[in-house]
């Protein structure tokens, strides 16, 4: 019995330190979570007439007294299904399948990342209300929530969850070196809303809280949306607006509008912004993949199991 006991013991250590090198090794930027959210997002049903949309609010200086910095993500989907349940409470389990084509996610692993920023992230969707712990196999274990912890909560998470939307809660561990990381990300989807042409269903970003690069901006509250324009099954423009709070209505600053040619050829998808000088611009794999020289953007279907640098050889030879 007691070697069953230490055996037991063992696989637990084991099992632990594979789901915590898996949380905290597998991107190697802090901030990669932010693309796995938008990417569950993405991935999520919505109700007829709904225009899919999500909410990513970085508070690295609360506005509540005392409060601790924290980022969210608030997402008008249905609401999770047992099934998403589970597969966020598993290491390799995913409620996805990419055999039909219609989901952007593969592994479902990734959402893991947000131990990275986070040792406690909550998860609240409609009648679910839980949390995980980065301690032992808390990552796998979640633990309901209690009226009294729900009250605690940032009053802009309790609204977003009391107005129907899926909210993933992040109070930040270690905030000197997670709010800059989440900050870049942030303005790096603010500066490049070309990721929407290769969305699936999420046709609308809005940025919130203090995200922006200026600090005079950051004390303005800054608000930046991002929207794309076309058919579902080909998105031809993007429009990116920022908003800045001076009083109790938001004013709008500054829109930008772009407009695409779009080619496509089986499973790649080239966007030719419609400008003079366009910017160099990257590959995508329905979420960005890397910078490239070229004045184009690509989209295509890598392969998890071939090597990117394989495919994307190829691809940077196009004229």
């Amino acid at each position: 019995m007691e070697d069953l006991r230490r055996g037991v013991a063992e696989m637990r250590r084991s099992l632990t330190a594979a789901v915590d090198r898996l949380a905290k090794d597998l991107y190697e930027s802090q901030a990669h979570f932010v693309q796995e959210l938008l990417q569950n997002a993405d991935d999520n049903s919505y109700a007829e007439g709904v225009r899919p949309r999500i909410d990513l609010v970085l508070r690295g200086r609360p506005p509540e007294a005392a409060g601790q910095p924290y980022f969210f993500a608030a997402n008008n989907e249905k609401g999770l299904t047992e099934a998403d349940v589970r597969a966020l409470c598993d290491i390799s389990r995913s409620s996805k399948s990419q055999a039909t084509g219609t989901t952007t996610g593969y592994k479902g692993v990734g959402w893991k990342s947000v131990f990275r920023v986070a040792d406690e992230p909550h998860v609240l969707s409609q009648g679910w209300r839980f949390k995980f712990s980065s301690a032992g196999l808390g990552m796998l274990t979640p633990q309901w929530l209690e009226d009294t912890e729900v009250d605690k909560l940032p009053s802009e998470v309790r609204e977003a969850h009391s107005r129907g939307d899926t909210v993933f809660y992040l109070p930040l561990s270690d905030p000197s070196k997670s709010v800059p990381s989440i900050r870049t990300e942030m303005q790096t989807i603010q500066a490049d809303c070309a990721q929407l042409l290769f969305l699936r269903r999420v046709t609308e970003i809005s940025l919130r809280g203090d995200w922006a690069a200026d600090e005079s901006e950051q004390e303005m509250a800054t608000w930046a949306r991002l929207m794309v324009a076309g058919s579902p099954d080909q998105r031809a423009a993007t429009t990116c607006q920022r908003y800045q709070h001076t009083g109790s209505e938001p004013v709008l600053v500054e829109e930008n509008t772009t407009r695409f040619q779009i080619s496509s050829h089986e499973d790649v998808v080239v966007a030719l912004p419609k400008l003079e000088e366009p910017p160099p611009q990257r590959v995508f794999a329905y979420l960005p993949v890397r910078s490239v020289a070229r004045r184009t953007r690509q989209h295509s279907l890598f392969s998890p199991g071939i090597p990117l640098i394989a495919r994307q050889g190829p691809i940077n030879l196009m004229p």
